[in-house]
């Protein structure tokens, strides 16, 4: 229990404590000092989580409980298991490579202090994400990261490009987050539970409910815009402007990983049916395509490691989708492989950009000679994420192809493995790009700075990073009877055992990797010109773009319909927000009153006895409330009002209440003072006809308003289904209130605070009133004011 909560909230103190002590450690010239002192709280984690493992080993999953709001079923809970223990490994281990590397990366003029606040506050919440075992608990920590992400990916402030990229991530994930939100509360409409431990036990229950669609849509929405899936994959490229050390650990890692973590977690619950693999395979593999199409084109090194992350997001997302042992299985393998060579890959590019002052491959080519540490590393990562032997990508690939040969409610055998043979492609070409171009071909221009290498601290992290990468291709069963093997049995639910090897004979995948390997390489030599056709096809038909259609649609387009509709909703007119929310009012109560299904008898209406007395009042109040709206002179409009509301007092001393009727008789006469104080300051006259619109409007809202208060009035008549209040009242009136004016008792004892707050209302108009008189030598001022000419 100990061990889960500093692991977790260690990062978020390690961040409290920099917030607090950020005005004395601005004074101090701290060097590297910080970043050495925050490496120890990853570290920490890492050594933490490792220490979970064993328990994981002997006695499966582990759940610890602490309650937060318990009526509803709202819990800080943790899970621990193998997903959770892997996620947590490379979200902690990665980030403390990335420590490392910032406190090369980061020169003195970088605010470090708010760099690794920022860095903190995320690992935290991706941390508190990946062991949350409560729904809730996980959106909470789920949009801290978008929160700390939006941050750090905006942390050079200063430049247009970091806060469009800041903000357009956060735009897309947020609105995901969102829809997520309302997948998480159909969920526990089908499972009556937000706790995930019991939801993944319910598999059958929630695939055979009417709701499980929604569900799995809206809960879909989240993961999508989080890990960058088409058509969400926008925001991913533009996020590329923050500084190399958060590309390298958001991007690699953590947030992209965010929503393919929750797509496996949720697995168990979900998977298994044609909605599910349609849904996710598709999504998957329309991405992978995608992101390998606009990876190939791209020169900035770092938008080429974008376009490649979302390819290969894709790709694993696919792979959940197919929804079997191995599928599921192969994810897990190549989560780890695409951790390690896309982290090593970043670093690598911002080494690149350190040493060029350029990332761009119009300035940047030729590095081998001057950057062969970089060179090397980058040799590593490059045949890893082309899913060349003898590196961990090679694995994964190949169990990739083998996954889609097997994949299930597929009516097209051969579209599967054509559509992941064409997408590994481009993912050659675009590897051998970043590889031969970077490091081989001579650029057409020369870069700022001389190229220079990174020193050891700089190549420290991706060194170590493209050491796993090799030894997960070497000597894959090191890792596979570990942490693999538990969180792709927590993601298949099954006891999953996996035979990792480079070499499984001449079978179908490897002859697929043949030929993806055999047309790679003449897409490669044929890359100038395929680019060009890319880029003309972009030119003709831009709209095709979800790029084109977040700037035009929702950046141009959304602030003019907007500003309309504020201009609309928020015009000072309070006449029309009164419109505007009686008319609301009036159809959703009505609307929900129809849909009940009650229809109205009118039995006791007819029942009702009625004299020429209460005859004559009614043809009052009807004369009354038309004198009203036809009085031309304020005064004379203001006293009809007043006339309708003391013949509604009248009437409640025809039926038998007297004290109803004083009541009525005192607010009506208060009223009719302070709207008579007010009109003093406005001309006697009604000096201009409203427009034929608005008169058909204020007529139609007053029979909308009539119409619907006598249907409620009939209906309160028909229904008898509860014990009627009056009753209680002249039971316990005398008995808990001393009281034997029932109507007394009700105002000041039983509604009491509604009396008081009727009073303050008064008090109020009251003032406005005195404060008006008080200016009663400006009353010119006082009509401009109002708007009254």
């Amino acid at each position: 229990m100990t061990s889960i909560l500093i692991i977790v909230f260690f990062p978020f103190a390690a961040s409290l404590l920099l917030l607090l002590l950020s005005p004395a450690l601005q004074k101090i010239n701290f060097g590297t000092r910080l970043g050495w002192a925050i490496s120890v709280v990853p570290f920490t984690c890492v050594a933490l989580i490792l220490s979970l493992l064993p328990g994981v080993h002997a006695g499966g999953a582990s759940t610890f409980h602490i309650p937060w709001v318990p009526r509803y079923g709202i819990e800080l809970s943790f899970l621990v298991d193998g997903l959770s223990i892997l996620f947590g490994l490379l979200i902690s281990g990665i980030g403390f490579l990335v420590v490392v590397y910032s406190i090369w990366y980061l020169s003195e003029k970088e605010d470090r202090l708010k760099f690794y606040l920022y860095l903190m506050m995320f690992m935290g919440a991706m941390l508190g994400v990946v062991f949350s075992n409560n729904l809730f608990g996980l959106f909470t920590f789920w949009e801290l990261t978008s929160v700390s992400s939006f941050m750090l990916i905006g942390f050079w402030y200063h430049k247009d490009v970091s806060r469009y990229g800041a903000t357009k991530a956060l735009v897309i994930t947020g609105v995901g987050g969102i829809a997520m939100l309302a997948g998480f509360i159909v969920l526990y409409s089908i499972t009556g539970t937000f706790d995930i431990s019991e939801i993944l036990l319910m598999g059958d229950v929630i695939r055979a409910s009417d709701f499980y669609v929604p569900a799995l849509i809206l809960i879909f929405l989240g993961c999508a815009t989080k890990s960058a899936q088409f058509p969400f994959h926008v925001w991913l490229p533009n996020a590329m402007e923050a500084p190399t050390p958060v590309s390298a650990y958001l991007h690699s890692a953590t947030m992209v990983k965010a929503g393919i973590f929750l797509v496996a977690r949720l697995s168990p619950a979900f998977s298994g049916t044609a909605f599910w693999t349609g849904l996710v395979a598709g999504v998957g593999l329309t991405t992978m395509v995608v992101g390998g199409y606009m990876a190939i084109r791209q020169t900035d090194l770092k938008g080429l490691l974008a376009y490649s992350t979302i390819s290969q997001l894709g790709m694993i997302m696919a792979m959940l989708g197919f929804g079997t042992q191995y599928s599921a299985e192969a994810a897990i393998v190549h989560i780890i492989n695409h951790a390690g060579f896309k982290a090593a890959l970043f670093m690598i590019v911002g080494i690149i950009d350190h040493g060029c002052g350029t990332r761009d491959l119009t300035y940047v080519g030729g590095l081998k000679k001057e950057m062969p540490h970089s060179f090397k590393i980058a040799l590593v990562g490059c045949l890893s994420m082309a899913g060349l032997p003898i590196f961990g990508g090679f694995i994964s690939k190949e169990m990739f192809y083998e996954s889609t040969l097997h994949m299930p409610y597929s009516g097209f055998p051969y579209l599967i493995p054509f559509i992941a043979v064409s997408a590994s492609i481009f993912t050659f070409a675009y590897s051998f790009k970043f590889l031969i171009w970077g490091f081989f071909y001579d650029a057409p221009k020369s870069p700022p700075h001389h190229p220079h290498e990174a020193p050891a601290l700089g190549l420290f992290s991706p060194a170590l990073l493209a050491i796993i990468v090799v030894l997960l291709g070497i000597a894959p069963g090191f890792f596979a009877h570990g942490v693999l093997e538990l969180a792709a049995s927590a993601v298949s639910g099954k006891t999953a055992d996996l035979n990792l090897a480079l070499w499984h004979g001449v079978n179908t995948p490897l002859i697929m990797s043949f030929f993806t390997v055999v047309i790679g390489i003449f897409l490669f030599m044929r890359l100038k010109k395929v680019v060009s056709v890319q880029d003309k096809l972009s030119e003709k038909v831009p709209w095709l773009s979800p790029n084109f259609v977040y700037n035009k649609g929702f950046l141009e387009g959304i602030p003019p319909l907007t500003q309309a509709c504020m201009r609309w909703f928020q015009s000072g007119n309070l006449k029309q927000y009164l419109s505007v929310i009686i008319t609301f009012v009036m159809l959703s109560t009505f609307g929900l009153s129809i849909s009940q299904g009650n229809p109205l008898t009118f039995a006791r209406l007819f029942q009702t006895e009625l004299n020429f007395v209460h005859l004559l009042t009614f043809i009052l109040l009807i004369v009354a409330s038309l004198a009203t709206v036809c009085f031309k002179n304020r005064i004379s409009a203001i006293l009809a009002l007043g006339m309708t509301g003391f013949l509604v007092a009248f009437f409640y001393v025809l039926m038998g209440a007297p004290d109803l009727a004083l009541t009525q008789f005192l607010v009506e006469s208060v009223a009719v003072i302070l709207i008579l104080l007010v009109f003093y300051f406005l001309p006697p006259y009604f000096k201009e006809a409203p427009p034929q619109r608005t008169k058909i409007s204020d007529i139609s809202i007053s029979v909308l308003v009539g119409s619907v208060m006598t249907y409620y009035m009939l209906m309160v008549m028909d229904s008898h289904l509860t014990e009627t209040i009056a009753g209680y009242y002249l039971e316990v009136s005398e008995k808990l209130a001393g009281g034997r004016n029932v109507v007394n008792v009700v105002i000041v004892d039983f509604r009491g605070l509604d009396t008081m707050f009727e009073i303050a209302v008064f008090s109020i108009a009251a003032l406005g009133v005195y404060g008006m008189l008080k200016l009663k030598k400006k009353p010119k001022h006082i009509s401009k004011v109002l708007g009254s000419k």
